[in-house]
């Protein structure tokens, strides 16, 4: 009974409430939030204020709110034109290392940079690939039965011609695995897929490559 009072209490107020009220609500709110921006603002360096000028583009939201505010300062930037300079290059160089990074899977090289390092890089991982696999092959694993070897039958054929002798291979039943036997080809496995890691990660650091995890 309380919440339809309520209700009701609360749709009365819409009614009796004007456009007048209305747009007067929305204009405080609106100096409200520009005095909250104002006040953000004022605890913005000049040169931070500045630097969004140069990095972000004119349609930025924020661009004009930037520029009242270098205004009201009596700044132009100009004494930031240097420091802005160093800080887009540095940046950019960041971004660019970074993108590498992901280009070329972690890894870097002691001279060679770009285009070099990443055709290097295929070359490289190709080669030592190779080499670790060849050094140290990966046993097959087991299989989940012990296939036993066919094993000859003769057979005798009579025909009106006389008999034909001859000879068969029975296949014989396969035998269940070893399970301890499976064990220790796993163990072995596991102990060349390491070994080959190690004598991969050898051959790339020798030919100038350190993997940033």
């Amino acid at each position: 009974m309380y919440s339809i009072k309520v209700g009701r209490l609360i749709c009365q107020l819409k009614k009796n409430m004007s456009r007048k009220h209305v747009y007067l609500i929305l204009l405080m709110g609106t100096i409200l939030s520009g005095c909250v921006s104002q006040e953000r603002l004022q605890q913005i360096s000049s040169f931070d204020l500045c630097y969004g000028l140069v990095k972000y583009p004119s349609y930025n939201i924020h661009q004009g709110t930037r520029r009242k505010e270098l205004e009201r300062r009596g700044e132009d930037c100009s004494q930031y034109q240097e420091q802005i300079a160093n800080k887009l290059a540095e940046e950019n160089e960041q971004k660019r290392e970074a993108q590498q990074k992901i280009a070329m899977g972690g890894w870097s090289h002691d001279t060679l940079t770009g285009e070099d390092a990443q055709s290097r890089l295929i070359t490289d991982n190709a080669e030592c690939t190779a080499y670790a696999r060849n050094l140290v092959p990966i046993p097959l694993p087991p299989s989940s039965t012990i296939p036993t070897p066919p094993q000859p039958e003769n057979l005798t054929i009579y025909t009106p011609n006389g008999p034909v002798f001859g000879q068969i291979q029975k296949q014989a039943p396969t035998q269940p695995a070893n399970a301890y036997a499976d064990l220790l080809r796993y163990q072995e496995i596991a102990k060349a897929n390491n070994q080959q890691g190690q004598v991969f990660g050898a051959c790339m650091q020798q030919r100038g490559w350190t993997h940033n995890d």
